[in-house]
């Protein structure tokens, strides 16, 4: 969990617009809109509901980092070094954070690469390194637009097609790699999580987690339902 280098990833609000898509429609203005459609007809259920989940885990992203505490980029954690390793900095999870959206793109820049060639630009972007709480906040919206720019050239059939990587020269579906990226933000979200309420912030599970059903207004308010 140290300090690492790194090469050069949709925030609750871009440009006053809340852009918390889910189930084919986006809120702006306080107003519930329907999806841009796909002119072509190709189905995009699918994208749209991973889009959704995108969106939702960096809402609760960006809903913790406004709530650390100034002045502690330095701090981490004190844990034995025979247990495990230095764990990183506060400011270093932050940056970390950049790098997991910079997956998003990675993938969504690779599945359309004529169209969305401007992307790589954000690969001279520094990320795995200290970074602020405004500054954090400020690339998560940046990444966001990037994200939402490539979803909207993604179409179900496209979930299914290979891509090569490093690690799987032969490919893997595009959908496997956007569930390992949402999988590596979700388990970085929740380190950072636990790093502020180490250092005392009343975080609960509805800070981690956006709940569903009958019982959300009631377990959203509580702050005794903690994760």
């Amino acid at each position: 969990m140290g300090d690492e280098p790194g090469t050069p990833f949709l925030a609750a609000v871009v440009d006053g617009e809340n852009v918390n898509r889910e189930m084919g429609t986006e809120t702006q203005n306080g107003k519930v809109r329907p999806m841009e459609p796909k002119l072509d007809g190709k189905s995009t259920r699918v994208t749209e509901i991973l889009l959704a989940k995108i969106d939702e885990q960096i809402e609760r992203l960006t809903h913790i980092i406004a709530q650390l505490p100034v002045g502690r980029l330095d701090w981490a954690p004190e844990i034995p070094t025979a247990v495990a390793r230095p764990p990183r900095r506060l400011g270093s999870v932050l940056g970390h954070l950049l790098e997991c959206l910079a997956g998003f793109v990675a993938v969504l820049y690779a599945a359309h690469p004529e169209q969305l060639g401007h992307f790589q630009e954000l690969k001279n972007r520094r990320v795995n390194r200290l970074c602020a709480e405004a500054e954090a906040l400020e690339r998560i919206a940046e990444y966001g637009r990037h994200i939402h720019e490539g979803f909207q050239l993604l179409d179900d059939r496209d979930l299914t097609r290979p891509l090569q990587t490093v690690f799987v020269p032969e490919g893997e579906p595009v959908l496997t790699l956007l569930l390992g990226n949402i999988e590596h933000l979700i388990n970085h979200k929740h380190e950072l999580f636990l790093y502020g309420k180490m250092l005392g912030l009343p975080l609960a599970t509805p800070d981690l987690y956006r709940f569903r059903g009958a019982a959300v207004a009631d377990a959203q308010g509580d702050p005794n339902s903690g994760a």
